[in-house]
């Protein structure tokens, strides 16, 4: 009897054990920062590096004093100073389609651009009441007065195309010849430049003598590729990480796609294409470009450290392309990687690109040191003599920085000046010199614009 007493309150006990654990387990809700752990998704949508203005993404590829009938040029940081003076300059009056015999004066300064500009655009960087309507106009040269005389001169917006010479021209309220002629001309060690004559009758100008430039030894910092996912990928929770092939990974979502090559510190995106893509005007192509680059940080050099991008090339097609390239000590830089550039293509419905390249690193000097890059008249002479060019199909020629990852030195790279040269039909190529032979071989195209 008493044995079955036992067991009733036994079962008793348990049934109410049982209700009172059933009841915890609805009732109870857990904290979901201990369930869960800590998060393995990043929520990042910018890189590490600063946001730029306008005024930072523009320089002048080449300047020349034209003075007395001798052209002149200056060092590439005094270029940039007096371009950055020039954009403080107060402007007004613009006017279209001027009489173009008042721009080629005999004393003037004339900038070069490496690509045609977008006026609208070019004017966030200038001095003027903002009131003021800007021509919608396109310009790759830029012509001052550079005369004694009047506090009044004129500034010359040009453009060249196949069938004429057209420009804007604009009034500078300031005095600034003696300040000009003194700083940059004076103290600025000008230089005397020669005349080539290359495509289409154009006049390239390249400094007569040797130059004595700094080289570069670069570390490189990785750049997180989280970010990119987070903006270009709608749900980027979704996308995983795969080998795709040695030395790459490959993210995707199905229709979308990003891979980073290890090998060459690259990121390729490859978007969704739009069959009906029409022909983005420069100034919306450059707004876009500018303000979707500028949100995720993604122009990651500094004029600090002499390492930035500016626009280089703005499509005239159907691509809707651009291309910024990265500057080293203010010269263009090549590579045969893409670590110099910053290439996107849009079409007119979208404010994110359909295509995007760009190096996944910063770059940090370690080291530096001095080279002397070749006269010019010595370049203009092997051009000349030499099978592989023709003077009638080339459309640039100007010094700039290769950029090479140090062999068996992991992380490292090297930036050397040198010359490069662009065919019509034909990439930037670094031009090898018999005597440099030993170090580089042949001729590489070294850029796909």
């Amino acid at each position: 009897m008493m044995w079955e007493h036992f067991k009733t309150g036994l079962l008793a006990f348990l049934v109410v054990v049982s209700m009172l654990l059933t009841y915890a387990l609805w009732s109870y809700q857990p904290s979901l920062e201990n369930t869960q752990g800590p998060s393995t998704i990043s929520e990042e949508t910018t890189l590490d590096a600063d946001q730029k203005k306008p005024s930072e993404l523009f320089i002048p590829s080449n300047v020349i004093f034209h003075y007395n009938g001798d052209h002149l040029g200056i060092d590439k940081g005094q270029e940039d100073k007096l371009f950055n003076r020039i954009q403080q300059w107060p402007l007004s009056d613009f006017t279209k389609n001027i009489n173009l015999t008042e721009v080629m004066k005999e004393t003037s300064i004339e900038m070069e651009f490496a690509t045609s500009l977008p006026l609208e655009f070019f004017a966030n960087t200038l001095a003027y009441n903002g009131e003021e309507e800007i021509p919608q106009f396109e310009f790759n040269r830029i012509f001052i007065d550079f005369e004694k005389g009047s506090s009044v001169k004129n500034i010359y917006f040009v453009s060249d195309n196949e069938d004429e010479t057209e420009s804007v021209s604009a009034t500078i309220k300031t005095n600034f010849y003696s300040d000009v002629y003194q700083t940059f001309i004076n103290e600025g060690n000008a230089f005397s430049l020669l005349t080539f004559t290359g495509k289409d009758g154009e006049i390239i100008y390249v400094p007569e003598d040797e130059r004595t430039l700094t080289t570069y030894t670069y570390r490189d910092n990785q750049l997180d590729v989280d970010p990119l996912k987070n903006i270009l990928f709608s749900n980027p929770e979704i996308v995983k990480p795969s080998d795709y092939l040695p030395g790459e990974t490959f993210y995707s979502d199905g229709s979308l796609e990003i891979t980073v090559n290890k090998n060459t510190n690259v990121l390729q995106y490859k978007g969704l294409l739009n069959d009906e893509t029409n022909t983005l005007r420069k100034q919306e192509l450059l707004e876009i470009s500018y303000n979707f680059t500028n949100d995720h940080r993604g122009f990651t050099g500094s004029n600090e450290r002499d390492d930035s991008f500016k626009v280089f090339y703005l499509n005239d097609f159907r691509d809707n392309d651009i291309v910024y390239r990265r500057y080293l000590n203010h010269y263009p830089s090549f590579d045969e990687n893409g670590i110099t550039e910053l290439y996107m293509s849009f079409d007119s419905s979208k404010v994110s690109p359909n295509r995007y390249v760009r190096p996944m690193i910063k770059l940090s000097i370690i080291a530096k040191d001095e080279e002397t890059v070749r006269a010019g008249q010595d370049v203009l002479s092997y051009i000349e003599q030499s099978d592989m060019y023709e003077s009638e199909k080339v459309e640039g020629l100007l010094i700039g920085y290769y950029l090479e990852k140090r062999p068996g030195n992991e992380g490292y790279y090297d930036a050397s000046p040198g010359w490069f040269i662009k065919q019509a039909g034909s990439d930037w190529e670094r031009i090898i010199f018999p005597s440099d032979s030993e170090a580089g071989g042949d001729n590489d195209a070294v850029e796909s614009n």
